[in-house]
């Protein structure tokens, strides 16, 4: 059900299809007291969302089963490399940004960072974290020889620079 649909629908339709009326509970600060403070809720109402797998969470869909006209809205820093250079987007792409997205919760920031937010830029962080991407996707990957040897290894920043680099690459590792 997409979200405008869901808009539309009635408070006892949305009850029925999340399976009731809402058990609700009250909101208590750490100290154990109600929330009295303007804004905040007085009581939760805890949703089982499993009852809405069926339904068309944005960029959710079946395994198997690209939506027609699919145009990905991954953050450019959890795009995999092979959803980069082959558009497969797959369980192991949706691994890929959950593995980014739990080193990011657990260092506080991003494995990639996204400033700058260009794909090549994104790609010289890869390499320079992980290594020689694989092949083909080395030889893809434009610009490589700006910044990095044919075996993957950063060129040494003055040479970088001799070469017009702005941004220079440098091994680095988490």
């Amino acid at each position: 059900m997409a979200s405008e649909q869901l808009r539309k629908l009635d408070d006892n339709t949305i009850y029925w299809t999340l399976g009731g009326k809402p058990v609700t509970d009250e909101v208590r600060t750490c100290n154990g007291t109600l929330t009295k403070t303007h804004g905040a809720p007085r009581e939760l109402e805890p949703v089982d969302m499993a009852r809405l797998s069926t339904s068309d969470l944005g960029q959710s869909f079946a395994t198997g089963h690209l939506p027609k006209d699919y145009e990905p809205a991954t953050a450019i820093h959890y795009v995999s490399p092979r959803a980069r250079f082959e558009s497969i987007i797959s369980p192991a792409s949706d691994t890929w940004g959950l593995a980014c997205v739990i080193f990011e919760i657990r260092v506080g920031s991003p494995l990639f960072e996204p400033f700058l937010g260009n794909s090549q830029d994104i790609l010289k962080q890869t390499v320079q974290t992980l290594g020689k991407l694989l092949e083909p996707w080395w030889n893809t990957f434009e610009n490589r020889e700006l910044w990095f040897e044919e075996n993957g290894e950063p060129k040494p920043k003055r040479v970088q620079e001799r070469e017009g680099v702005l941004l220079t690459s440098s091994a680095s590792s988490i």
